[in-house]
């Protein structure tokens, strides 16, 4: 089992005043980041920020994949915690253009995360053994939960320095 990191996109977004949820998201182009199903590999495709909470996430195909040598390429959607908690069972070989991945229902809520970590598809497959085109879209609501602290809040400033 292969894991590609090369297409792992990094912190984005990032920060927003009022903690609010914010979305990320990211193209994986297989025609960079070939990958061998049969193998089991894991694509890393969004960089989950420590003190995060991932509150959806999903895939869209954008384009097409091309699977080589064969059919049954399966596609999961999730992190080293649960690697099919967003997505379980995607069909990916018979995906096609503007194919949302069906997000798994029941999975007792969003995915906490108090250090760094990504989210993550893994593929898995009985007689395909590579993608070598196609793109997906790897996107997530993410929302900053660490305390609010004074890294987080305004500077001071004397208004009469300013002045």
């Amino acid at each position: 089992m292969a894991t590609v990191t090369t297409a792992l996109k990094a912190v984005h977004g990032y920060g927003n005043p009022g903690r609010k949820p914010f979305f990320i998201e990211n193209e994986i182009n297989f025609a960079d980041h070939t990958v061998d199903p049969s193998a089991g590999d894991v694509v890393q495709a969004l960089t989950i920020p420590a003190g995060s909470m991932i509150m959806a996430a999903g895939m869209e195909v954008v384009t097409a994949p091309t699977v080589d040598n064969g059919t049954d390429a399966v596609a999961t959607l999730g992190t080293d915690l649960d690697a099919d908690k967003y997505v379980a069972a995607f069909d990916f070989d018979a995906a096609s253009a503007g194919d949302y991945a069906p997000a798994v229902t029941g999975t007792g809520g969003a995915e906490v995360h108090g250090t760094a970590n990504t989210l993550d598809i893994t593929f898995s497959a009985t007689n395909a053994d590579g993608i070598s085109a196609g793109k997906v879209r790897v996107w997530a609501v993410l929302m900053d939960i660490e305390g609010l602290g004074s890294d987080k809040s305004a500077n001071e400033a004397d208004r009469d320095v300013l002045a």
